[in-house]
């Protein structure tokens, strides 16, 4: 499975803040999932708690700048900070989505990117998803 060097494709599509120029991180609402915890704790993601504003900003520069872009682009590097998070606990791998058996319909973009696969044996009952890593193979 190919890995995507997600740092470098932040680097070139993460825009400029459009008042000093610096780059600009992305921001995100609601309820964080463990990954986006992990983004957040690493500095590739700015979270703003569940009560989101009328119009939020998609983007933050390190001077506090905010400001609202492109929808396709802040998804694509939303998409790509999250990728592979939260990272494997045994060996720090990447991780991908387990999928038991019935629940692939609540994950077609991710069996589609390559980001999920799905598991030959059912789950625990109350489960539909858990995350495997792509090195290991620890579920976590």
């Amino acid at each position: 499975m190919r890995e995507r060097p997600f740092i470098d494709i932040l680097a070139v599509v993460t825009p400029a803040c459009p008042t000093c120029g610096t780059t600009g991180t992305p921001v995100l609402f609601g309820l964080p999932a463990p990954s986006a915890d992990e983004a957040a704790a690493e500095g590739k993601l700015i979270l703003r708690g569940c009560v989101q504003p009328l119009d939020p900003p998609q983007w933050e520069c390190p001077d506090g700048h905010e400001w609202a872009g492109d929808e396709d682009e802040w998804s694509g590097v939303l998409d790509d900070v999250l990728s592979g998070r939260p990272h494997c606990r045994s060996c720090g791998g990447l991780t991908n989505y387990l999928i038991y058996p019935g629940a692939e319909e609540l994950f077609l973009d991710e069996l589609a990117r390559g980001e999920a696969e799905v598991a030959v044996d059912p789950g625990p009952q109350w489960a539909n998803w858990a995350r495997i890593c792509r090195s290991c193979r620890a579920i976590t």
